[in-house]
């Protein structure tokens, strides 16, 4: 598991900062240890674990499974949350035109190339944080973790100025 740590930062992520080509963030990322019998080493083990508790009555571990519903929901919610950070990035860029520096034909050539992500999905990206930029309703809510990805990506395809309130209001009722 990974966690944001504000200065604590492993010794193995020292060791490997000189191998990176870019600059580390301003948070360091701390790598927390697996518990006993996690990884390929125990799959076997996990496996007939997973089909002797799948037959567990989840009415009896009601406490347990709130607590697990709601750290994936907060963890969702800052994902969408970073995902907005980024796009806002993305949209900078774009708009100081960086991705020239570079010989890349667009900001999604530059995006695939610099993050690995399909062409398809950069050209989207840079889509959504252009329009994100005449959105402000959309983009607050995004920023809170309000609004997912998929939920942005279709909202910025048919939002205007004018229908963004409605059509936030519709998107927060899925």
């Amino acid at each position: 598991m990974i966690a944001l740590a504000g200065s604590h930062a492993a010794p193995a992520l020292a060791e490997a900062a000189p191998a990176l080509a870019h600059p580390a963030p301003a948070l360091a990322l701390r790598v927390r240890e697996r518990p006993a019998g996690y990884g390929p080493e125990s799959e076997a083990a996990q496996e007939s674990q997973f089909t002797r508790e799948s037959h567990v009555d989840p009415r009896a571990e009601v406490d347990a499974l709130e607590e697990l519903e709601e750290e994936i929901a907060v963890l969702a919610a800052h994902i969408h949350a970073a995902t907005h950070r980024l796009l806002v990035l993305v949209a900078e860029y774009d708009r100081r035109r960086g991705w020239e520096l570079g010989g890349h034909r667009s900001c999604a050539h530059w995006l695939a190339f610099r993050t690995g992500i399909d062409l398809g999905a950069a050209r989207e990206k840079v889509r959504a944080a252009r329009a994100l930029a005449g959105l402000p309703g959309t983009s607050a809510a995004m920023r809170r973790g309000e609004l997912s990805f998929s939920m942005v990506r279709a909202l910025t395809r048919v939002a205007t100025p004018e229908n963004e309130a409605d059509l936030l209001e519709l998107a927060r009722g899925c």
